[in-house]
């Protein structure tokens, strides 16, 4: 399943450095200017739902095969809300603030999915009630919208540092 995270990342970035992505890009940011230098948006557009779609096949795939039964009670609406969470968190600007999202709130509800199953320690166990993911992942929704409104990473991107030679 890394795998197929990482092809996704990687579909994602080669599209974004495209020409398709930066003309993508320029329409969002002025569309009466990106049609005047001759970018045909609508095709743009159509280009990249069909590469989002096919990478949104690939994970339902994956999706199917990790759970072997596929119905609609599958997708349940606490899915759909943590992962629009994840994308509000790391923002929806950039590929990075994606991929921060989804690495800090898959974390963050591991951890309380522990908490909330209990953790011994001695002879007694602590366990946090239920519910306390739920309520944690609004908190956070709340506080990054309201201090952070375009999530933690907004427009920019993390990019890796290029080894240089000295000569």
């Amino acid at each position: 399943y890394l795998i197929g995270a990482v092809v996704a990342i990687f579909i994602a970035w080669a599209h974004a450095i495209s020409r398709s992505g930066l003309a993508l890009r320029a329409a969002r940011d002025e569309p009466t200017a990106a049609a005047a230098s001759g970018i045909d948006i609508p095709r743009e557009r159509l280009v990249a739902f069909v590469i989002s779609g096919a990478v949104m096949g690939l994970g339902g795939a994956l999706m199917a095969h990790s759970i072997g039964v596929v119905t609609p009670d599958t997708f349940y609406l606490g899915l759909t809300f943590i992962t629009l969470s994840m994308l509000v968190v790391g923002g929806m600007g950039s590929l990075s603030g994606g991929v921060v999202g989804v690495v800090l709130l898959s974390a963050l509800i591991q951890a309380l999915r522990w908490l909330e199953a209990g953790v011994s320690l001695g002879e007694s166990t602590f366990a946090l009630p239920k519910g306390v993911q739920e309520i944690a992942l609004g908190v956070i929704m709340i506080v990054i919208l309201a201090l952070r409104p375009s999530g933690l990473m907004g427009n920019r991107e993390i990019t890796l540092p290029r080894s240089s030679r000295n000569k």
